[in-house]
């Protein structure tokens, strides 16, 4: 389910399972705008002799411009930082929603 292994599955931590979720649909999306785009300029190419039509593949050019970015120490610690933040009010929310049901 979602790309996520079936032992972590079934023995990990239930709050892994929203986050395969999460990953799953944001690659989805990226991989729809990706193709959006493409297909935008696969459509100016025929109509334009200006533009030529696209020679490399979007997807693996965003993703090695990613890893380009990503790459950066200060950023990297700055995402660590801000993921431990993410999961502490994640887990505030969890508890909060088990105490408005009352559990």
């Amino acid at each position: 389910m979602y790309n996520m292994p079936l032992d972590e599955f079934w023995n990990g931590p239930i709050d892994r399972l929203e986050a395969y979720r999460k990953a799953y649909y944001m690659k989805l999306h990226n991989v729809a705008h990706i193709n959006g785009m493409y297909i935008g300029q696969a459509i100016n190419a025929s109509f334009s002799k200006d533009v030529k039509y696209p020679e490399t593949n979007l997807y693996e050019k965003s993703i090695n411009d990613k890893t380009k970015q990503d790459s950066n120490p200060v950023k990297i610690k700055t995402k660590l930082k801000d993921s431990g933040n993410l999961k502490a009010r994640y887990i505030q929310k969890l508890k909060d929603r088990q105490q408005k049901r009352g559990d």
